[in-house]
């Protein structure tokens, strides 16, 4: 949960750090609850093994500061793109997610 729900203080970025934490737990398979912590940032990395473009915008997605985190979904599809665009195409081998694994995370989080 972003830091500044817990003051009631929610804007679209706090939606974006939910986005994010969610995306964390379907290519992961954990609940961002049980991933390590590095100064208050969950440290998915250790987990899982991204393209450092991926694993950069999901940084962004669940910064805990609100001043630095992507501030809008126009500004993260358009930070997406871009990494979409420098890497010419998404391959799902390079940033090695286990698409299997995303659709049956997917799953479990419909079931609750």
């Amino acid at each position: 949960m972003p830091m500044e729900q817990f003051g009631g203080q929610t804007v679209p970025a706090s939606d974006l750090y939910s986005l994010g934490a969610t995306l964390i737990y379907l290519m992961t398979g954990r609940h961002p609850a049980e991933l390590p912590q590095n100064e208050g940032r969950l440290a998915f990395e250790q987990v899982i093994n991204l393209s450092s473009g991926l694993a950069n915008w999901l940084r962004l997605m669940i910064e805990p500061s609100l001043g630095r985190r992507l501030n809008s979904a126009k500004v993260a599809l358009d930070s997406l793109e871009a990494i979409h665009q420098k890497t010419q195409e998404f391959n799902v081998h390079q940033s090695k997610i286990n698409v299997d694994r995303l659709f049956d995370n997917l799953d479990k989080l419909h079931s609750y």
